[in-house]
């Protein structure tokens, strides 16, 4: 995952993490990403549980025993490590350092473990690996962002449909929703770096612009929106996912805008005065004189004070600029 849900819970993100390190060891909680917390979090405020008194302590190598474990935080922990099996295989795809290959043979155990978790808990992992083939096919020919986006909805989608079977039709929306989104967030803020190293970037490929993506965005937030409020939540907890949402995504899309190049000033643009009594040939567009309406006496277009002294040069009389009303008299006299 991206990681975008980063205001969640501090009690529930400890509860992962402990949750990951006695399920699937302790290498393993380096593979905790925000957004499987928040999976967390819904999950447990659907079945309205709370952690044990076990999670509270503020001893992180203090480990819960398994039977402690919410259902729903363990799913929550094995969800993440499996999706953390993804992000690793997609940096060796992309054959970004050795640092890769030491992760997946350190944390091979984790994985196998997580996998079987997953299993047990219902998740179809044949179809879930198939996501993941299916996302590399579909960048090798890049069509459309919305074609891009569909198979991390669709691998996210499997994920969140199978945490709570009660409600797997709302929380399959919602997954896929955010699995789109989470995608197209990452091909934004990481645009600028990609363009530079000359990798693969969603945007690029189907030379989608930022604006378009960005409304992209916002159109899989209000579909997330709209699954949280579908969702039997407690109103409290509807109200902190909304906004945790709405949050991260604006400092996500904050960023990216940073990122983007200030325009280049350009100067005040200048007309010609085609009149035969006038003398004065540029004449500026962008004056203070503008405010009160002041005009050449000899060609009627509008002047700045410079240009008002140069019609009082020229013999043109008495200009309206109060600025140079007194300038423009000593010349004519």
């Amino acid at each position: 995952m991206f990681g975008l849900m980063r205001s969640c819970n501090q009690l529930h993100y400890c509860g992962t993490c402990k949750a990951t390190g006695r399920l699937f060891g302790q290498r393993a909680r380096l593979t905790l990403n925000h957004d499987a917390v928040f999976l967390g979090e819904l999950l447990l405020a659907l079945e309205q549980a709370t952690l044990p008194a076990s999670f509270t302590a503020r001893r992180c190598f203090s480990l819960p025993m398994a039977s402690e474990i919410p259902p729903a935080l363990a799913y929550a922990a094995a969800a993440n490590v499996v999706l953390a099996e993804f992000a690793v295989a997609d940096k060796l795809t992309d054959n970004e350092g050795t640092r890769w290959k030491l992760a997946r043979r350190g944390l091979a155990a984790a994985f196998s473990q997580a996998r079987v978790w997953l299993h047990a808990s219902g998740v179809p992992l044949e179809a879930l690996f198939a996501q993941h083939q299916a996302q590399a096919q579909a960048e090798a020919l890049p069509t459309t962002l919305t074609a891009l986006a569909a198979p991390t909805g669709t691998a996210t989608r499997l994920v969140f449909a199978h945490g709570n079977t009660a409600h797997s039709d709302i929380l399959g929306q919602l997954g896929e929703a955010f699995g789109r989104l989470i995608y197209t967030l990452d091909a934004l803020v990481d645009r600028p770096a990609d363009l530079k190293r000359g990798a693969f970037n969603a945007l690029t490929a189907t030379q989608t612009t930022v604006r378009a993506a960005i409304d992209y965005v916002h159109e899989q937030q209000t579909c997330i929106v709209a699954a949280l409020t579908a969702l039997p939540l407690p109103l409290p907890d509807r109200q902190r996912f909304t906004l945790q949402l709405q949050a991260s995504v604006s400092h996500a899309l904050m960023s990216t805008q940073e990122q983007q190049p200030r325009p280049r000033y350009q100067p005040p643009q200048r007309k010609t005065c085609t009149s035969p009594k006038c003398t004065l040939q540029d004449i500026c567009d962008t004056c203070a004189c503008m405010s009160c309406d002041c005009t050449c006496n000899c060609c009627g277009d509008l002047a700045c004070s410079t240009c008002c002294h140069a019609c009082g040069d020229a013999g043109c009389g008495v200009c309206c600029c109060p600025s140079s009303r007194s300038f423009s008299s000593r010349n004519v006299d």
